[in-house]
């Protein structure tokens, strides 16, 4: 038999009154046992509450004052909103993959308060000092503290650094 071929899609379904309702779709061929295709079978889901929970999160991310970053356990960036990207002078989408103790001028001790976030939970009131990529730097009071799935599996830290210059 050869190789199943499927469709995964966000994508706007039309409803008879013109309103339009996001959707994800799936679809996958099925066949009978000679593999000659009999038909399609495909199911759409309505996202727009998934939708809309992201967008208020992110809201929520971005009325911040202060820098916020989400960091794997590996130590890379996960997220960051708009303070993040001003105190650096780096995008967002440069920012994210990259180690996240490389933007303080002592990543060796973002590096040791990062860790104590995973030995003791939470981390509060962490002296570090921001470097922008013009070299301004940004005196910090870093909190942190772990964050969860639903199944209370670590899945990350996530960071507040406080300006105190």
């Amino acid at each position: 038999m050869s190789q199943r071929k499927r469709l995964r899609a966000h994508i706007d379904m039309n409803h008879r009154d013109g309103t339009l309702t996001e959707v994800l779709y799936n679809a996958s061929l099925y066949r009978d046992a000679a593999d000659n295709v009999l038909g399609v079978f495909a199911a759409a889901r309505d996202v727009t509450e998934q939708k809309q929970a992201a967008q208020y999160s992110r809201s929520l991310l971005e009325a911040a004052l202060d820098p916020l970053v989400t960091i794997s356990p590996a130590g890379t960036i996960t997220d960051v909103n708009e303070a993040t990207v001003n105190v650096t002078g780096i995008g967002r989408s440069e920012l994210i993959g990259t180690n996240f103790s490389e933007y303080f001028t002592e990543p060796d001790k973002a590096n040791e308060g990062y860790q104590l976030v995973f030995d003791q939970g939470s981390v509060t009131d962490y002296p570090l000092t921001l470097r922008h990529r013009d070299g301004t730097l940004t005196e910090v009071l870093y909190n942190a503290s772990l964050y969860r799935d639903a199944a209370d599996n670590v899945l990350g830290v996530f960071a507040a650094a406080r300006d105190v210059t």
